[in-house]
C-alpha cells in the first residue's frame, strides 16, 4: 500500500505531453505560438526508493506548482529539482529542505 506523500528523498521534473502542431490536420493545427502551445503540463515525482507519482497542471503558475508539491510531497522530504523553467528552487525553497 503506499502513503499519500512522498518522503526521504524525492526527484522532480516537468514535462509537455502533446503532439507537433506540424503532425496534426490542418484544421486541428494552432496557428499562435510554438513549443509548449496546445500541450498538456505534467509533474512527475520520484522518491529513491522506488514509489512515483504524477500530477497535470491545469496552470503553470506558482500556485499551481506549489498546491501539486504540497499534495504530493512530505513536508519533511528532500526534494530533488534541475533549473528548469518552472524555476522550482525559487517557488518552493520555503517548504522543503534542498541539497
Amino acid at each position: 500500500m503506499s502513503s499519500k506523500f512522498l518522503r526521504g528523498m524525492v526527484e522532480a521534473d516537468e514535462t509537455y505531453i502533446g503532439g507537433k502542431e506540424t503532425n496534426k490536420h490542418e484544421c486541428r493545427k494552432l496557428k499562435a505560438g510554438r513549443g509548449t502551445i496546445g500541450k498538456t503540463a505534467v509533474i512527475g515525482f520520484r522518491e529513491r526508493s522506488g514509489q512515483t507519482k504524477a500530477k497535470v497542471l491545469t496552470s503553470v503558475k506558482k500556485g499551481a506548482i506549489r498546491a501539486a508539491v504540497r499534495g504530493i510531497v512530505a513536508s519533511q522530504a528532500t526534494l530533488h529539482t534541475d533549473t528548469s523553467r518552472f524555476s522550482w528552487h525559487g517557488r518552493i525553497r520555503t517548504f522543503f529542505s534542498q541539497p
